[in-house]
Order: C-alpha cells, then structure tokens, then sequence
C-alpha cells in the first residue's frame, strides 16, 4: 500500500507491505515507513515532522479477533513559530527528538461491511508503551474505542464510544503530540484540536479522553444501486488531565449536533456535515 496526502497543513507519505502467511503460519508480516508534516502554527505555534519506521507481525487470535504487535521508530523534528505564544512543554522539544513504541492493538470485528455497515460491532483496544529514549518521553498510552450499528426497516442507528489515558514513565510531562486532542471528525463542530486545554492561546490536549456519538442515518432512495442517506446525530467528549497547568483548563464537556447527506457513489463514500457545538468554552475554536 502506498499513500500520498498533501495539504496546506498536513502532509503524509507512507508505503506499508504485509507478507502473507510468513513461515507458511497464519501470520502476517507487517513493515512500512511513514513521513508526516503537520503545520500546527494556527493552534499551538509549532511545525512537527515525523519519520517513522515500523516492523511486526498481524494474526487472527480467535475467531473475528485479531491481535497486532508493532515495533516502531520515530524520528521527530519540532519547529517552534512562535517562540512568545507556544507552550513551554512543547518549546523544550525544540529540535529533533527519537521515540521507540512497542503497539500492541487486539479488535474484534463484526460489522458487515468496511465502508457502509448496517450491522454488527467493532471493539478495539491499543496499548502504546515507549521507554526512555534521548527525548525522556517514556509513557504507557491506552485507548479503548466500541462502535455498535443497528438496522431498523432501513434505517441506521450507529453509536461509538471511546476512551483512553496516558501515563509518563517519569512522572513528568506528556508531550503535546503524544496527549489526545478533540475535535475535527471526532468532535463535529470544532476544528481539528478546538475544544481541550489551552495555554494562552497554543493547544496543549489531554492526559484523558472520553467522547461518545449518536447517529441516525435514513435511506433517500433507497431502491437505487448509489443511495443516498440522511444523517442527523449528536457529539460530545472531554479531554482533561495536565501535570503542568494551562491558562485555559475548564474541564467541561463540549456537545455538538448536526445533520448531513452520505452518497455512495460509484468510486466510494462521499458526505458533507453541517454541525453547530452546543457546549463549549469561549477559548475553543469551533
């Protein structure tokens, strides 16, 4: 697999292999590299490539349960764009730093198809652990996230519920990148890293995360080959939890709501979402 993004903001160059069956087992071989660039300037006041490279293994544990075990490292490169605004817990990263993560994902997948599911559930659990390495960076990370869909006379109810913590290995600050964000696809209504801890102005996240969503979705015309759906949910989620402490750190919970049309078209899924936030603080960027 190879992937080419590219943005303003954002952009991602990855190649990934999986050696099937390696050793004649059930097994799959897993090794990739991936470079990132992500131009935090509006929001935290830094720019951050990444270079990663990984190495593991992907086998069926029990039936539609799935266990994955990846060696990583990550070589990452602050840019500070602002040395008066940025937060001290990211300014101190100035410059390149080395990461090794040992991820270890178990999921269960039932649902009935990848792209559009109408029944079925999805249970995943990650588990981050990277040591001490020349950036003293050591943490645990764990996430856990469920998504249930249901089909009522064609019509679709999906719920998903998430949540996850990071812990240092030195009792000390989590680096900005490494803590969990809100917003964007995950909180609808807020821009990407909008809604969370703040310092002045620079997003600093969370050592916590908790976020759930409600969606209903309604056949247009349902009798063609390319349907089109109608869409009505609701989000709302929390990111808390800093050693150190942000100017901007009510810990509240921020909602959003909203309405939307997914068309399946012949080369894959398309949707336009409108959302308003129905929580949030006057720092938050919506």
């Amino acid at each position: 697999n190879m992937n080419i993004n590219t943005s303003e903001k954002n952009t991602n160059y990855a190649i990934d292999v999986i050696e099937p069956y390696i050793f004649n087992s059930n097994m799959n071989f897993i090794y990739g590299v991936d470079y990132k660039n992500k131009d935090l300037s509006s929001s935290s006041y830094y720019k951050l490539d990444s270079l990663n490279f990984k190495s593991g293994v992907k086998y069926e544990l029990a039936y539609n349960i799935n266990h994955t075990a990846l060696l990583e490292y990550d070589i990452q490169d602050y840019y500070i764009t602002d040395n008066s605004l940025v937060a001290s817990s990211i300014s101190k990263y100035s410059g390149a730093n080395a990461e090794i993560v040992l991820k270890n994902i178990i999921s269960k997948n039932t649902l009935n198809s990848y792209i559009h599911p109408t029944d079925g559930r999805l249970l995943y659990y990650e588990n981050l652990l990277s040591p001490v390495t020349n950036s003293d960076n050591g943490y645990m990370k764990n996430f856990i996230s469920f998504k249930q869909v249901d089909q009522f006379n064609k019509n679709i109810l999906t719920s998903k519920f998430s949540i996850g913590n990071i812990v240092s290995l030195q009792n000390s600050t989590i680096k900005n990148n490494s803590k969990f964000s809100l917003g964007g696809y995950k909180l609808r209504g807020f821009d990407s890293y909008g809604a969370g801890p703040r310092d002045s102005d620079s997003y600093i996240g969370g050592n916590n995360i908790v976020s759930a969503s409600i969606e209903a979705i309604r056949p247009l015309n349902k009798f063609s080959d390319n349907p089109i759906y109608f869409t009505l949910f609701s989000d709302a989620g929390k990111v808390w939890g800093n050693k150190d402490s942000p100017s901007n750190n009510e810990q509240s919970i921020r909602a959003s709501y909203g309405t939307g049309l997914k068309f399946l078209s012949p080369v894959g899924p398309i949707s336009l979402t409108w959302a308003f936030p129905l929580s949030e603080e006057k720092y938050d960027k919506k």
